[in-house]
């Protein structure tokens, strides 16, 4: 069977964002029909960086924020009773700081129990293998491993096992689509880290923080970084690379097709390696 949804994984600054990009531009090329999602967009299986509201409480935003309204309109999907916005890919010259603070409470991710968290994913993975559109190539940018990983390391602290077993829940509806998925192995996890370091400063301290600096404060804030000893920017390393090592663990045990691309800087290499994977099997 052709695939049907390609994920790309790895620590930051391994190329996924440029990867899926490239990926879905030549896929479009050979006449593919493509659709590619990035962390944070309005996501058929992600929730990442998006806020879950009530009928309520959507409307009293888009009230509060009548700046904003076509584009919380544009960017709201409903699931249930509930109303799924993707706040960050609003118009950030429109957008004051207020509304990215009280939109992050509202994010999945702010649970203090993991059966919401992983209930919610589940029913999201599940209603996608259903409705899933068979002549579509699917391109999902760090939405599988990454941000799950992030909960279930440093949050729940669960163990290796425990983890597997979550994974394997939460593709198991995916597995006769013949999933395919790339992880870019950092080989030096150190120099990557401090590379989108310095990419990624904010160009608006006033508004939001260096991403080096959101990521140290979000790992710290977490219940179990002190005792795992990842705080300040070497716990940071450490973590990075401990979670790699990790990834690359369940990844290997995982019961679908995987493809582990070492990264030493040779990111034209690397895509070619996974252009010419995809292409051998479509």
């Amino acid at each position: 069977m052709k695939p049907k949804i390609i994920f790309i994984e790895g620590n930051p600054g391994s190329g996924k964002t440029t990867f899926a990009k490239r990926l879905e531009a030549s896929l479009i090329d050979m006449g593919k029909t493509v659709k590619m999602f990035q962390e944070g967009d309005l996501h058929p299986i992600d929730l990442a960086w998006c806020a879950i509201l009530d009928e309520v409480k959507y409307q009293q935003v888009i009230s509060d924020y009548p700046m904003l309204k076509d584009d919380l309109l544009r960017l709201t999907k409903k699931i249930n009773d509930n109303y799924v916005l993707a706040y960050t890919k609003v118009n950030h010259r429109l957008a004051p700081k207020s509304f990215y603070d009280s939109m992050g409470s509202y994010e999945i991710y702010r649970s203090e129990t993991l059966a919401p968290f992983k209930d919610i994913h589940q029913k999201l993975w599940y209603d996608f293998s259903k409705n899933i559109e068979h002549d579509t190539i699917y391109i999902f940018e760090c939405v599988f491993i990454q941000n799950h990983i992030n909960e279930l390391i440093l949050k729940y602290h669960l163990s290796n096992q425990a983890i597997f077993d979550y994974f394997m829940d939460l593709i198991t509806p995916l597995i006769s689509l013949n999933p395919m998925l790339f992880f870019v192995e950092q080989k030096d996890v150190r120099q990557c880290i401090s590379r989108v370091a310095d990419e990624r400063k904010t160009d608006d301290p006033a508004k939001f923080k260096d991403w080096i600096d959101l990521v140290i404060e979000y790992i710290e804030d977490t219940p179990y970084a002190t005792k795992l000893g990842y705080t300040g920017y070497e716990g940071i390393i450490r973590y990075f690379k401990d979670r790699q090592a990790l990834s690359l663990e369940l990844i290997k045990r995982l019961p679908i097709s995987s493809t582990i691309l070492l990264l030493e800087n040779n990111y034209d290499d690397l895509f070619k390696q996974m252009l010419d994977q995809v292409k051998s099997i479509l």
